[in-house]
C-alpha cells in the first residue's frame, strides 16, 4: 500500500482517524483505491502514488523510508523521516514528515515538500464513519464521536476541502465517510496541522 508515514488514531477507545482498509484481493477498482496513497493518512504529490502499483499484488518501483528518527519522552514522542517514493517524479520531490505528540498539547504533524519543480501536495486525514462534523471553516475542523471531540487546526497557507472516501473494515464491506484534504502548491513548503482532543 501507499502508506509510508500514514497513521491511525483512537482516543478514549473511540476510532477517529483511519485508513481505508481492504475491500478485496480481486482485480478491481476498489483494490486499486485501497492500495493508493490517496486512501491513507499521508501526502500525495501530483495525484500520484508513492510506489508503482500494478496488477493485484505487484509493485514496480517501491518507496522506502529513510533517516527515521524516534525520540521518546515522559510526556510524548518525536518521530521524523523522509521517503524516496517520488524520486523519479518530474520535480525529483521529497516528502518529509515529522510527528510530535505531547500529552497536554496533542499531535502536531509537519509535512515538508522539497522539489525542483512546482508540485501539488495533498495531505489527507480520513475519519471513521462514526465521526460527525460539527464545524468546518478555513482554519479548523471540529468532529465528534460519541463523547470525544477532535479539533484539527492548520496553517492558512493550506486550502482545506472535505472529500468522500470509502472505509472498508472487512472484506466486501464499505462505508462512505469524510476526509480532510489540505492542499498546497510550490517548490519548497510545509503543510502543518495539529490534532487535539476533549471530552464532549
Amino acid at each position: 500500500h501507499g502508506d509510508i508515514f500514514s497513521y491511525e488514531l483512537s482516543w478514549q477507545n473511540r476510532r477517529i482517524i483511519v485508513d481505508s482498509g481492504n475491500f478485496d484481493y480481486e482485480s478491481s477498482d476498489m483494490r486499486t483505491y485501497c492500495r493508493s496513497t490517496k486512501a491513507h493518512n499521508t501526502v500525495e504529490l501530483d495525484d500520484k502514488d508513492q510506489s508503482d502499483f500494478w496488477g493485484t499484488f505487484r509493485v514496480g518501483k517501491r518507496a522506502s523510508p529513510k533517516e527515521l528518527n524516534f525520540k521518546d519522552s515522559n510526556n510524548g514522542f518525536h518521530l521524523d523521516g523522509f521517503h524516496n517514493g517520488y524520486r523519479d517524479h518530474w520535480g525529483n520531490a521529497i516528502h518529509r514528515r515529522s510527528i510530535d505528540y505531547h500529552t497536554s498539547q496533542g499531535l502536531q504533524i509537519t509535512d515538508s515538500i522539497e522539489s525542483n519543480k512546482i508540485v501539488k501536495a495533498i495531505s489527507r486525514i480520513h475519519f471513521h464513519p462514526d465521526c460527525q462534523i460539527i464545524n468546518f471553516n478555513n482554519q479548523h475542523l471540529l468532529i465528534t464521536n460519541c463523547d470525544v471531540n477532535c479539533k484539527i487546526r492548520w496553517d492558512l497557507k493550506s486550502e482545506a476541502i472535505l472529500e468522500d472516501f470509502f472505509y472498508c473494515p472487512k472484506f466486501n464491506t464499505k462505508y462512505t465517510s469524510k476526509s480532510l484534504a489540505l492542499i498546497q502548491h510550490g517548490l519548497n513548503f510545509k503543510i502543518q496541522y495539529k490534532v487535539s482532543f476533549s471530552m464532549a
